[in-house]
């Protein structure tokens, strides 16, 4: 799946097939809210849940080294992801 395709999917759909076939990958918490990052394909999707309310308040895609917050906060590397 390429990320066009993902974008394509309601946001139900993206977030049943990050949970069902994304790879888990890192986790980051900072104070109230949890950062965690999947890989899907040749793609990463950061998930953001809100740990007090326990619940998804958004997410972020992107190619290349990660996403979001955990790239910014970790300094993480390249993935090769072996499918």
């Amino acid at each position: 799946m390429t990320l066009y395709e993902y974008k394509m999917l309601s946001e139900d759909e993206q977030y049943d097939t990050v949970f069902s076939k994304g790879k888990f990958l890192d986790i980051y918490i900072d104070g109230t809210t949890k950062y965690v990052l999947y890989a899907l394909d040749m793609f990463f999707v950061e998930v953001i849940w809100d740990i007090v309310e326990d619940q998804i308040i958004g997410k972020e895609e992107n190619y290349g080294e990660g996403a979001g917050k955990i790239r910014k906060q970790k300094t993480l590397k390249v993935y090769k992801l072996n499918y």
